[in-house]
């Protein structure tokens, strides 16, 4: 736990108020709690969860929340502007509308010309590189964490296809 130095200038040890180790926080905004949560996910249920440290700023595997991207699919070489929509009922809640995403990934390739016109969904344009690889590629949105400490990824398993 920390000892966190409040306005008046007095020192909050969060561990000798609380008398434990660690604990589960909620704030008003985005990222909206679990600042200290220690833990990993379950694989095993629909995959959403937060695996992560203790800081919460890691987030490898991604929180699942892709939920479909227009077009679906196209040919290597192509230049095309994609509709990324996010689960809005999913586990983790989607960051205000006006937090733009840092990132929109198919597969390897960054999609440019990021826009997020609605709280459920993020544009952009990508050309596909001529050597790309045929076959299903995971879609990630990737936004800032509050903290400024890390992001937070919204992956689709396998919903763009390079023909």
């Amino acid at each position: 736990m920390n000892k966190v130095t409040l306005a008046s200038g007095e020192i909050f040890d969060e561990a000798s108020f609380f008398g434990f180790e660690y604990g589960y926080f909620v704030a008003a905004g985005f990222s909206y709690f679990l600042a200290k949560y220690r833990g990993a996910s379950n694989q095993a249920s629909s995959g959403s969860g937060r695996p992560g440290g203790s800081d919460g700023a890691s987030n490898e595997g991604g929180v699942s929340g892709v939920i479909r991207v227009t077009p679906g699919s196209s040919l290597a070489g192509e230049r095309l502007t994609l509709t990324v929509v996010l689960d809005a009922n999913g586990h983790l809640p989607l960051p205000p509308t006006q937090i733009r995403p840092s990132g929109v990934l198919i597969g390897n390739s960054r999609l440019t010309a990021i826009a997020r016109p609605t709280r459920t969904s993020t544009r952009g344009t990508m050309r596909i590189p001529i050597d790309t690889e045929k076959g299903k590629k995971d879609v990630t949105v990737v936004f800032p964490e509050p903290s400024g400490r890390g992001e937070i990824r919204f992956v689709g398993k396998d919903l763009f296809e390079v023909e």
